[in-house]
């Protein structure tokens, strides 16, 4: 749960820019206050997106000034403030942070054993143990699962789905158990947290196969290649097809909660988003020995090269979203295709 699940801002409403800033902005200020100003490094996206999709239940306490609160941020050399909320839940999204930048170490050094990242895995595991003994039991086990799962060899993929799936779930009920919300409506936002859990995993290893070919790592397509016997346009098609309908899913749920009033639209524009930014990376990184396209019997053919062919070079902020537009004639960030709204990439040269 780690990275993929971020928003480009700048595509976003300034109303949703603002409240998604605000809780990235309170869960380093609450990292610096409980640890120091290294800690900031472990910022996570989507846990951002967990306070996002929290907000209508977080009641922060009012200030003792008239002034909101603010934080200084350390990406400017401390010059510039932000706004920030203080709130426990924002406090316990900082430590999972931390949790999360352990299992990731954790696995890192699992893959790729050396000295320092040895040295930063204890140094993280003695950090987070306070943590974990006052997480639920479902939540340990989850944790304990999940690590076995990642130092095997050759994992069972569906379980590693489930895995990080559930992760994802009990890091948002951890987070939610902080919150003013009712269970059953903290079960349905932890259920869509869970299938972006899986998405998550499913994106990681699609994004990095060139990457585990050339290192030898475990990844489900090179598995299914090595032991199912089949090609590789097959097996990248698969994951590709499991992805999709995670995909769905995600989004079906995202429309089922905005509806029922259960999460703001603020958080909804920055999942979408986040979607959008993690189907053009799948579809970026696709490796060239990977046919464009891949039909399986009985379905219609999966086409994962953007029909405009168009990979936005020059937007620096990578927010133009071309996916299954004709927009590449002349300029490819033009009105109908950029999900920027007022920002700088527009004004990016033509093809």
């Amino acid at each position: 749960m780690l990275g993929h699940l971020k928003p480009t801002t700048c595509g976003l409403p300034s109303v949703s820019q603002r409240a998604y800033k605000n809780y990235y902005c309170s869960i380093c200020a609450s990292l610096r206050k409980q640890n120091n100003v290294s800690y900031t490094f472990f910022i996570n996206n989507e846990l951002t997106l967990v306070l996002l999709a929290l907000q209508p239940y977080i009641q922060a306490p009012l200030p003792t000034r008239d002034k909101p609160l603010q934080t200084r941020c350390p990406a400017t050399g401390f010059t510039k403030k932000n706004p920030v909320t203080l709130h426990p839940a924002v406090d316990m999204a900082a430590q999972l942070s931390v949790l999360l930048g352990w299992l990731k170490v954790t696995d890192w050094a699992y893959d790729q054993p050396n000295f320092f990242k040895g040295l930063l895995r204890r140094h993280l595991h003695k950090k987070t143990s306070p943590l974990l003994d006052h997480l639920s039991l479902d939540f340990q086990q989850t944790i304990q699962h999940y690590l076995k799962l990642t130092q095997t060899h050759s994992p069972h993929f569906e379980q590693l789905c489930q895995q990080s799936g559930e992760l994802s779930r009990q890091i948002t009920l951890a987070i939610g158990a902080h919150a003013s919300i009712a269970p059953h409506q903290l079960e349905r936002i932890a259920q869509l947290f869970y299938h972006s859990g899986i998405l998550i995993l499913l994106t990681d290893h699609l994004l990095d196969l060139a990457k585990d070919i050339a290192k030898n790592q475990y990844n489900p397509i090179i598995s299914s290649v090595k032991h199912q016997q089949i090609g590789w346009d097959e097996a990248y098609y698969t994951l590709r097809q499991q992805f999709n309908r995670e995909k769905l899913k995600v989004r079906d749920l995202i429309t089922q909660l905005l509806s029922e009033q259960v999460i703001h639209s603020n958080f909804s524009e920055a999942l979408n988003a986040s979607l959008r930014r993690m189907e053009l990376q799948v579809k970026n990184a696709k490796p060239d020995f990977i046919g464009n396209q891949f039909l399986f019997e009985g379905e219609e053919v999966i086409v994962v090269k953007n029909d405009c062919d168009c990979d936005c070079d020059g937007c620096d902020c990578h927010c133009c979203n071309c996916s299954g537009c004709n927009c590449c004639d002349s300029d490819c960030c033009n009105l109908d295709c950029c999900e920027c709204d007022g920002c700088e990439c527009r004004k990016k040269k033509p093809k």
